[in-house]
């Protein structure tokens, strides 16, 4: 769990220390409040994020830990749905970022290492491939996730291999306590 110290007081929960690093040093990624044009950007950002995280964002992980490989191909088909309803129209003016921006916003920061984790959790075979061919047929949010998974800010901390490897362990635990009980 990300934390920071700021003046001997300690925030966590990468989405915090996120919004709270954007609001101390105010730039692109999370314009300062104080004006309508800087709210209504920081309120779309707010609510793009929120959708990802409330309808889509953790959808992925129910995947995984289906055990069909029919049940997996239904909640891909359904992840897909759901992006396609709720994402790819907040995506409509991404030039090529969130909002029409030209430069990565605190949409992507916060929800990047999530569509770097499905695309990679596809390649590793976790995830249906349809869930990735679905996202692809999606005009906005493919060329949206293409420029986002190739940002050096968000790919600089990513290490696919032992990401991957976390991930299944957690899921082959989290399936053998589900038997267990």
């Amino acid at each position: 769990m990300p934390a920071i110290d700021f003046n001997g007081e300690i925030i966590t929960e990468s989405g915090i220390v996120s919004t709270f690093l954007a609001d101390a040093y105010p730039s692109h990624v999370f314009p300062a409040a104080g004006n309508p044009k800087d709210a209504l950007t920081r309120a779309r950002i707010n609510f793009f994020v929120d959708t990802w995280f409330s309808k889509a964002g953790s959808f992925w992980f129910q995947i995984l830990r289906a055990d069909e490989k029919a049940e997996q191909e239904k909640l891909g088909k359904e992840f897909v749905d759901i992006v396609r309803k709720e994402i790819e129209p907040l995506l409509k003016d991404a030039a090529p970022f969130f909002n029409g921006s030209s430069k990565v916003t605190l949409a992507e920061a916060l929800t990047a290492p999530f569509i770097l984790r499905i695309y990679a959790l596809t390649r590793h075979g976790l995830l249906p491939q349809s869930v990735v061919d679905g996202f692809d047929a999606l005009p906005n949010f493919s060329k949206w996730a293409a420029e986002v998974t190739k940002q050096e800010s968000v790919l600089y901390i990513w290490d696919e291999e032992p990401t991957i490897a976390g991930t299944k362990k957690k899921i082959e635990s989290l399936k053998a306590q589900a038997k267990s009980k």
